[in-house]
């Protein structure tokens, strides 16, 4: 139902309640309401604790800005809310993406398909609209896709759809492994919320196993290993040779409700005088940072400004890999996956190094808490001139994999693995691991090749202990 002419409450301070403010007009906007966020200052609007909104629908319409609405609607129903609204932001997003669900691809994101697609930047928020919502119709299309297990990561950055095609696999990615999609620096705990895991490295490897000696937890190095590179290579050849020798640079960027922090003007002023040992530069930037002052000032300069892409792009990881090897060497301010990835890619990265903070409303600085804690990360970054050196890969060799490369083969028999155990036990978390312990034994007292490769892979998944914890179990 369509919002009519009042001043309005928009319920869910995000994404959808920034669009849907300025959608509406400020001026048209009294307030927020987030269950979260209440009691804090949005957009300068104040946020409103949704229990009380009962005393404001006389005065506001309650507009909800959120694309899950359906479920907010019977929330506030059951607080006393006689009527709510959808924005009419939403509407024509659900709108757009019916409309364009027979395409392959909407002219937004034929646009955007190249990769300094970021010279588009008024398409953008159409462009993150239809992959999100292409996304959660894939899932919700699926009732298995929804079982309680982290098949969300496999639906990120476009990692898993290039290791299903190098695998030349049928799986499914809600019965494949849950592909990390960002960098541990510590081996430090944290929740498994899958059932089996892929990591680049080993660092997290003993973390995981605590949660349950079930778990199995697969390295595959870096996932750019995997991927195909964007352009063909006549394409990738014109445009390297247009470059030339290219100095390629990532700032930290911000993450959603976390920006980054930094001396911008220090930053770019290093690059420009970095960049003149090479006859090009490009900046890669996340694409929430396209109107960010960071983009503005280098945008000045006359530097390259590039992007990936969108998380939910799935090919962003190809893209990425183009930005990479066009390059010869790379400068950054931060630690990050973008390092290891480089590495990987053969080039040489070298750490400017500042004061930097990615700080939100939850949590201050969280990336010098977190980043900073392994500071050998940092330190061998900290480098005259643009070489790799094995110092650097030791030290992130835990985090980064270089070792724990997959052939085909191996990725193909994970793979199926992963989706003979899914399949046993019925797409249920709460039998995994009974059908983790089932296929442990059966494959080892199979002779064929296929099976012996299976169990290979799945010993070394598995805790070192594994077998002494199956005796103990009488399994």
């Amino acid at each position: 139902m369509k919002s009519n002419s009042r001043t309005k409450i928009l319920y869910g301070a995000g994404e959808m309640g920034r669009r849907s403010l300025a959608y509406y007009g400020s001026d048209n906007v009294f307030a927020f309401s987030d269950r979260n966020k209440h009691g804090q200052i949005y957009l300068d609007k104040p946020v409103l604790d949704p229990a009380t909104l009962i005393t404001y629908q006389d005065d506001y319409d309650i507009v909800v800005c959120v694309v899950d609405y359906g479920s907010v609607f019977s929330e506030l129903t059951n607080t006393g809310i006689r009527k709510s609204y959808v924005s009419d932001v939403i509407d024509d997003v659900r709108i757009q993406v019916a409309q364009n669900a027979n395409a392959d691809q909407s002219k937004i994101t034929d646009e955007l398909s190249k990769i300094d697609f970021i010279a588009t930047p008024d398409a953008i928020d159409g462009y993150i609209d239809y992959f999100r919502n292409k996304l959660m119709a894939e899932v919700n299309a699926n009732a298995k896709a929804v079982v309680n297990r982290n098949i969300f990561e496999n639906q990120l950055y476009g990692y898993f759809d290039s290791m299903k095609k190098y695998a030349d696999s049928d799986i499914e990615f809600y019965e494949a492994p849950s592909l990390s999609h960002g960098v541990w620096l510590n081996p430090t705990d944290f929740i498994a919320t899958a059932n089996s895991f892929m990591e680049p490295g080993l660092i997290t490897r003993d973390a995981y196993h605590k949660k349950s000696k079930d778990y199995m937890f697969f390295t595959c190095g870096s996932f750019l290993h995997y991927v195909e590179q964007y352009y063909y290579a006549e394409i990738f050849r014109e445009r390297k040779k247009r470059l030339g020798r290219n100095l390629l640079v990532f700032p930290l960027h911000s993450i959603p409700y976390a920006d980054a922090y930094f001396s911008y003007k220090d930053f770019v002023e290093y690059s420009l005088n970095e960049a003149k040992r090479f006859d090009s530069i490009t900046v890669c930037v996340y694409w929430n940072d396209y109107d960010s002052v960071l983009t503005q000032l280098f945008r000045a300069t006359g530097a390259s400004i590039v992007s990936a892409g969108f998380s939910f792009d799935t090919e962003f990881a190809s893209r990425l890999k183009s930005i990479i090897t066009m390059s010869d060497a790379v400068l950054t301010n931060s630690v990050g996956s973008h390092i290891p990835f480089c590495f990987a890619e053969a080039k040489p990265v070298k750490m400017y190094t500042q004061d930097v903070s990615l700080e939100s409303e939850y949590q201050a600085d969280f990336v010098t808490q977190s980043f900073r804690s392994n500071r050998k990360l940092w330190s061998v970054l900290a480098v005259d001139d643009y070489r790799i050196t094995q110092e650097q890969l030791d030290a992130y060799e835990l985090s980064a994999g270089f070792t724990q490369f997959k052939t085909k083969e191996e990725v193909r028999a994970i793979f199926d693995l992963s989706k003979r155990i899914i399949r046993d036990c019925d797409y249920k978390r709460t039998q995994y691991a009974t059908s983790v312990r089932r296929a442990y034994r059966d494959l080892s007292h199979s002779s064929s090749p296929d099976d012996k490769l299976q169990f290979r892979l799945m010993r070394e998944a598995l805790p070192d202990d594994y077998e002494d914890y199956l005796s103990k179990l009488g399994v």
